[in-house]
């Protein structure tokens, strides 16, 4: 249970954790219970296409209750006789929640998939299509959210709230669970984008933060040396680090070579939790120089009505049409394929 405090008002002036800073005066608020069970927590994937009825690819939507996508997946690879990487993924959903989304599976028989009978996983449709699911192949999720111990004088601050969130918009910030349970997800990318593995590996399987932290036996064994008993105390959804941890120890202390063994998928996770942290500190520099609704010279704009890009040479007239709500700012995903 994670308690919350959501902000109303119509001027900035507080930070929320991470230091990122609210759009609304965090003066005025309401106080939350977030997330108390798991269907206080709906997520709908929004795909960017449907199963066109024919193809290779057998298309199957999941609801999963309280557990990671990657979980799911593991569960239903093994009731299916396959590897989690043959089933294909739009993306990652919330572990604390009831989650819904598209996966899929070459040379599937559908009608196993359909009678699939898994603790916490249903089966809600299948289709065909002739390519496999890949990561961001949708359009967005739809979220559902219920707030809990809410005081009835809530209701006229999240009208102000609303207000001023329809007059402004919303800081797209990358949300907390981007960046772990312990919020170091970012640094770990970081880490690796350096090459600097002993410090990658050091985050991921030591450095307890405190009597809170679940893993923190597990990784004060690590931190002693004890790494086998250190990989047989993980808690249970830790396996990941488990595995990390066996391996680093059948390889002498070989701390790159036992990050190389990790899936390539996870090392971009943290990669991506890096480029996600930067987003978040630009976007709250705006905030903080007044330049979320205004447009400047070398902006690269988002417009609303179809999706389209553009650079911004006329930062008078688009600021105009950005307060107007046609075009949005848009923030940074450093990388290879990022507009310069």
């Amino acid at each position: 249970m994670k308690k919350i405090e959501e902000s109303g008002g119509t001027t900035g002036g507080g930070e929320r954790a991470g230091g990122l800073p609210y759009l609304t005066d965090p003066r005025q608020s309401i106080r939350a219970v977030l997330k108390e069970r798991p269907g206080d927590f709906e997520v709908e994937e929004i795909p960017a296409y449907s199963p066109c009825g024919d193809g290779d690819h057998v298309y199957f939507m999941v609801e999963k209750t309280g557990m990671t996508t990657n979980g799911a997946i593991a569960r239903i690879a093994s009731a299916l006789g396959v590897k989690p990487p043959a089933i294909g993924v739009a993306g990652q959903k919330d572990a604390r929640a009831v989650t819904r989304q598209w996966l899929s599976l070459e040379h599937g028989d559908p009608e196993r998939i359909r009678q699939l009978d898994l603790h916490g996983i249903r089966i809600l449709d299948v289709g065909r299509h002739r390519n496999k699911l890949k990561m961001g192949h949708l359009r967005g999720n739809r979220f559902l959210i219920r707030l809990r111990d809410v005081a009835p004088t809530a209701r006229e601050v999240v009208a102000q709230l609303l207000v001023a969130l329809e007059q402004q918009g919303v800081p797209n910030y990358f949300g907390d669970q981007r960046f772990g349970l312990r919020g170091d997800t970012a640094r770990v990318g970081r880490a690796l984008l350096s090459n600097d593995f002993k410090e990658a590996l050091e985050l991921l399987l030591g450095r307890p933060s405190g009597a809170d932290d679940p893993t923190e036996r597990a990784r004060s064994l690590f931190d002693r040396g004890d790494f086998d008993a250190a990989a047989d105390a993980w808690p249970r959804g830790f396996g990941d680090n488990a595995k990390l941890c066996r391996t680093f120890a059948r390889q002498g202390g070989d701390h790159r070579r036992a990050i190389l063994s990790m899936p390539a998928k996870n090392l971009l996770f943290y990669v991506s939790a890096c480029q996600s942290d930067l987003f978040n500190r630009m976007l709250a520099d705006r905030l903080r120089d007044g330049l979320f609704d205004r447009m400047i010279v070398g902006d690269v704009a988002w417009k609303h009505d179809n999706g389209a890009c553009f650079s911004v040479t006329d930062p008078q007239t688009d600021t105009g049409r950005a307060q107007n709500r046609e075009i949005s700012a848009t923030g940074p995903l450093f990388g290879a394929r990022m507009k310069a």
